[in-house]
């Protein structure tokens, strides 16, 4: 999410204006445990407001999600590269 982020200021010394926003969209995220948001915890409510995500008008919304896909498919090929490095088959003969 930070990387997301410092990807849409334009000086990358400003990083610390990110903070707020990161913290404002964990905060109204559902936790699966309790189903309600740390907001609706902490405050008994939660702020029904929209975040914009578009605050840098280049970004190419489509070339960024063949990259995120792009990535995923990468991790997914190195946790398969690492697991298959441990693990041994067995071949189990049927038995008369």
């Amino acid at each position: 999410m930070l990387r997301f982020f410092l990807a849409t200021i334009e000086d990358p010394t400003e990083w610390t204006c990110c903070l707020l926003k990161i913290q404002l969209v964990l905060n109204n995220s559902r936790a699966s445990s309790t189903d309600c948001t740390p907001n609706k915890i902490a405050y008994g409510f939660t702020p029904n407001f929209a975040v914009d995500y578009t605050t840098d008008p280049d970004i190419d919304f489509p070339l960024a999600r063949i990259d995120a896909a792009n990535a995923l498919n990468f991790a997914a090929m190195n946790m398969k590269f690492y697991y298959d490095r441990r693990y041994t088959p067995m071949f189990l003969a049927p038995s008369n």
